[in-house]
C-alpha cells in the first residue's frame, strides 16, 4: 500500500518547492505549505471478481493543501503549476509501488478562499493507480 509519507517524499522531488511540508495537518499553518491528505471521499475498494487476491492494482486518492501566501495571484499560479507538475508526471514508483498513472480529479487547482488569518489556500485532488504487489 502506498502510504501519504511515500506521496509526500515524491511531491517533494517535482519542480515547485515548498518551504514546508506536511502529512496530515499543517502544523501551525505556516506560510509556504503544503498538506498532504487522505481523499475522504469515493474511496471504494477496488477488487477483482474473485477477490482481492485477483486484484492486481489499487487506488490512492490524494487531496493536497497549498497554504501559500495573502497574494492570491502568486497563491494561485503555485497551486496551478503544481497541479501540472503532477498531471504530467510519470513517476515509475512511489514509495516501493509501480505506477501506473496519475488521474486528476478536477481540471484544476480549487480555490478554498482564505483561512482566518487571510493566507490563500487551494486543494489539489487526485488519484494513484499503482500495483499491489511491492517491486524490488
Amino acid at each position: 500500500m502506498i502510504h501519504l509519507k511515500d506521496v509526500n517524499n515524491w511531491l517533494k522531488t517535482l519542480e515547485i518547492k515548498f518551504d514546508h511540508y506536511y502529512i496530515g495537518f499543517l502544523d501551525k499553518k505556516k506560510d509556504k505549505s503544503l498538506g498532504v491528505y487522505n481523499l475522504k471521499r469515493d474511496n471504494r475498494l477496488i477488487m477483482a471478481i474473485g477477490g482481492i487476491e485477483n486484484s492486481s492494482y489499487n487506488a490512492k486518492k490524494i487531496s493536497l493543501l497549498v497554504h501559500y501566501n495573502y497574494a492570491s495571484d502568486e497563491t494561485e499560479e503555485v497551486a496551478n503549476q503544481l497541479f501540472e507538475d503532477i498531471m504530467n508526471s510519470k513517476p515509475e514508483k512511489i514509495g516501493e509501488h509501480k505506477v501506473y498513472f496519475i488521474g486528476m480529479l478536477n481540471n484544476e487547482a480549487i480555490d478554498v478562499g482564505r483561512d482566518d488569518k487571510g493566507i490563500c489556500e487551494y486543494v489539489i485532488e487526485f488519484e494513484i493507480y499503482y500495483k499491489r504487489e511491492k517491486e524490488d
